[in-house]
C-alpha cells in the first residue's frame, strides 16, 4: 500500500483558517524528503505525553464555548446580578447536503479534508469531526482516493 505525500486539511472555526500537513496522525510541516511508502501508525505513549488528556465531557464543556456566551440577565430587580447561557448561533440545518454552504460557527467542530500531491490543486473530497486538539475522526471511505490509499 502507497502513502500519498500529504493529506491537507483545512477546518474553519470562529473566522479562522487553519491549514496544515496532517501526516501519521498529527499536524507536520512538508516535508517531501521524510515521504515513506510503508505504514506508519501514530504510538501514544502516556509516560512521554506533553499535553493534558481531558474526557468526553470535559471537551465537550471546551468546544461549547465556541456557540453559547455568558451575560447579565437583564431582568431589573434589585439585588438580582445572575449570569445566564445565551445561545450565540443562528437556527442550523439538521443535515447540510449537495453542496449547501454551512455558516460561520454553524458547524464549528467540522473539519473539510483535502486530498493532493500539490496544495495549490487540493482535491476536497471528505469531512470530518474535530474530536481533540490533534484528532480528526473521519469515514472509513475518506482513506481512498481512487482506489489509492492515502
Amino acid at each position: 500500500m502507497k502513502s500519498v505525500a500529504s493529506l491537507q486539511c483545512v477546518y474553519f472555526m470562529l473566522f479562522i483558517i487553519i491549514i496544515c500537513t496532517v501526516r501519521f496522525g498529527r499536524c507536520a510541516p512538508q516535508n517531501k524528503d521524510n515521504v515513506t511508502n510503508k505504514i506508519v501508525f501514530p504510538l501514544v505513549d502516556q509516560s512521554k505525553a506533553t499535553e493534558t488528556y481531558y474526557s468526553a465531557a470535559e471537551m465537550c464543556s471546551e468546544y461549547s464555548k465556541l456557540i453559547y456566551s455568558y451575560i447579565k440577565d437583564p431582568v431589573l430587580l434589585l439585588g438580582h446580578d445572575h449570569i445566564i447561557k445565551v445561545k450565540d448561533c443562528h437556527d442550523v440545518l439538521t443535515l447540510i447536503v449537495n453542496g449547501t454552504r454551512a455558516d460561520p460557527k454553524e458547524f464549528p467542530h467540522m473539519a473539510l479534508l483535502g486530498y493532493n500531491k500539490n496544495p495549490k490543486s487540493n482535491a476536497w473530497a471528505c469531512g470530518g469531526s474535530l474530536i481533540s486538539n490533534r484528532w480528526i475522526l473521519s469515514a472509513a471511505h475518506c482513506e481512498k482516493l481512487d482506489d489509492k490509499l492515502v
